[in-house]
């Protein structure tokens, strides 16, 4: 007979939102206090968590279970600026202004 020790939870927005005051300081740290980005990470850390809506019952460390959700999405974040940032071309590394303002990023 297996013993669940975890509570059991409405859902999967319930479980997220009991915990989002440890998991806003675990993004904070994890991002060096950059606040945009430990919000954003929250943001994907929720969409993935809810969405994908793992086992509970099954998760025998729920914190660090979330921990590592976090974690993983700050590496992947990581990496996707070190890629962004391999390809960027200057301005003036086109053939022409128009094919440079095409390319650029207006954000």
């Amino acid at each position: 007979m297996k013993l669940n020790l975890q509570p059991n939870y409405q859902n999967h927005e319930d479980v997220f939102l009991q915990n989002y005051t440890r998991l806003h300081k675990w993004a904070m740290q994890i991002c060096h206090q950059d606040q945009s980005l430990a919000e954003d990470l929250l943001h994907d850390a929720f969409i993935q968590f809810t969405l994908s809506q793992p086992n509970l019952n099954e998760i025998n460390n729920l914190d660090g279970y979330l921990y590592t959700v976090i974690a993983n999405l700050h590496i992947s974040h990581l990496r996707k600026a070190t890629r962004r940032q391999t390809y960027q071309f200057s301005i003036v590394e086109y053939e022409s202004a128009e094919l440079g303002l095409r390319n650029i990023d207006l954000r």
